[in-house]
């Protein structure tokens, strides 16, 4: 099993905060986002790990270059940070992963993660443990708002994820963590190739593959402290939420 770590964005609804600082490097108490992230990685015996980068990259080069020397971190660059979505640098993550990497690769399964997530250490063994192929991590807060990412689902698998989900249909939120299968990883790679996704959230190529038969299963992790953090309001209910 190996990791994608999206982090390249500028994360303009944290400014001032993001000026000059990736959003990934911000502290939740004395930890970054990113170091407890891989410091959880680290604890699951997740040792290879794609970081992809853009916005002020060369700090988190710094960064794991000081805090984790030990590990296999790979660096991909999303050129193209301030006008793409997280879809191009996923892109990027899994051209990376193609070309350089897909033999070894070839029955692994992929964790991804957006790099603003917060969450318990527990959460992380629940998703690795699943036998389930496809796993999408999903708060099951109410109300959902318009602005957050929700599923809908039937028997427990997705039918439906994306922003558009009406609230009042969906059954969570979708937090920004997700385990896939190497099939669907290769899929993936594939309808993201054809560019028709690339430039829009990558929950809508989710869709896609979802449309075409794909089972998609959520996990309920409701029970762990986990946000994600898009905005100050986020970012200040994250540091009461962790000051333990």
């Amino acid at each position: 099993m190996y990791s994608i770590i999206l982090a390249a964005g500028i994360s303009s609804r944290l400014r001032p905060l993001t000026n000059e600082l990736p959003k990934c490097l911000l502290h939740i108490g004395e930890e970054t986002i990113l170091g407890r992230m891989i410091s959880s990685l680290q604890e699951n015996n997740i040792e290879e790990i794609i970081l992809v980068t853009g916005f002020f990259e060369e700090k988190i080069h710094l960064f794991i270059q000081n805090n984790f020397p030990e590990m296999q971190i790979h660096f991909v660059s999303n050129p193209q940070f301030a006008t793409t979505s997280n879809s191009y640098s996923l892109w990027c993550a899994l051209h990376y992963v193609f070309s350089q990497y897909n033999a070894i690769r070839e029955e692994n399964s992929l964790l991804l993660f957006d790099a603003d997530i917060v969450f318990d250490k527990g959460l992380l063994p629940s998703i690795i443990q699943e036998q389930r192929e496809n796993i999408v991590a999903v708060l099951r807060q109410f109300p959902l708002e318009e602005e957050e990412v929700k599923v809908k689902t039937e028997n427990n698998s997705i039918i439906r994820i994306g922003k558009d989900v009406p609230p009042a249909e969906a059954s969570g939120e979708s937090i920004g963590i997700e385990k896939f299968s190497s099939a669907t990883v290769r899929r993936l790679y594939k309808i993201l190739s054809a560019r028709k996704f690339i430039d829009k959230f990558y929950e809508e190529s989710f869709q896609k593959l979802i449309d075409e038969g794909a089972q998609f299963c959520t996990k309920d992790i409701t029970e762990f402290h986990c946000i994600e953090i898009d905005t100050a309001e986020d970012y200040a209910r994250a540091q009461t939420m962790f000051a333990e």
